[in-house]
């Protein structure tokens, strides 16, 4: 008997096999976004750093207004004060699209924090630069 075509173990191996990578694929994918993601705020991190060094050039001081994003405290009073160094429609959706934004007055400077609760990881930038991106616990 000649038989042409695959046996059903044939054909649930390659759909096994198709399964396995699909997910492989996914799962890159994923991580590439989470990387992409994390790019765009750091570079727009940047952007408002070298906004806050003019502004501090020019007032001798960091902006004095904190703000937490979950609350929405002197948001926008905080932009008003950067507006002149910063196209805040470049960066701002970026930004506040995170779950969580704060900025906040320090000893030496200033301190700007970001969560982001979808990868549970957060970064700072403070007046000495750009920090490394940490687990939330």
């Amino acid at each position: 008997m000649n038989n042409k075509g695959f046996t059903l173990i044939e054909t649930l191996l390659v759909l096994v096999i198709i399964a396995i990578i699909s997910t492989l694929v996914v799962i890159n994918i994923d991580g590439l976004l989470n990387r992409v993601d994390k790019q765009v705020i750091e570079n727009n991190l940047r952007t408002v750093q070298t906004a806050m060094e003019i502004y501090y050039m020019q007032d001798r001081e960091y902006p004095q207004t904190t703000f937490d994003r979950n609350t929405g405290e002197d948001y926008n009073k905080f932009k008003e004060e950067l507006n002149p160094y910063i196209d805040f429609n470049n960066v701002e959706s970026d930004l506040t699209t995170n779950d969580n934004i704060s900025y906040e007055l320090t000893s030496t400077g200033y301190k700007i924090t970001i969560t982001i609760n979808e990868y549970l990881e957060s970064i700072t930038l403070t007046e000495r630069g750009l920090g490394k991106w940490e687990e939330e616990i």
